[in-house]
């Protein structure tokens, strides 16, 4: 039961901080990819890949802004 709650105040945290990510810029949103990336270790593997892709995900979206206007 803990671990259910741990993991949906995780999903609520994730949630809060992808609405902050519009004020991050670029360079910020990659240390802070390849910090999740050095802490791997830390989460579940399935976890993992869910906040990177997001990041990822993002960062793609905020290049193409960038690039295409």
């Amino acid at each position: 039961m803990g671990y259910i709650v741990a993991y949906l105040v995780a999903i609520v945290s994730l949630y809060s901080l992808f609405l902050k990510m519009n004020y991050w810029s670029t360079g910020y949103l990659m240390g802070w990819i390849i910090g999740l990336y050095f802490l791997r270790g830390l989460f579940e593997s399935w976890e993992w890949s869910i906040h990177m892709l997001i990041r990822i995900l993002y960062l793609a979206k905020k290049l193409k802004r960038k690039i295409f206007g």
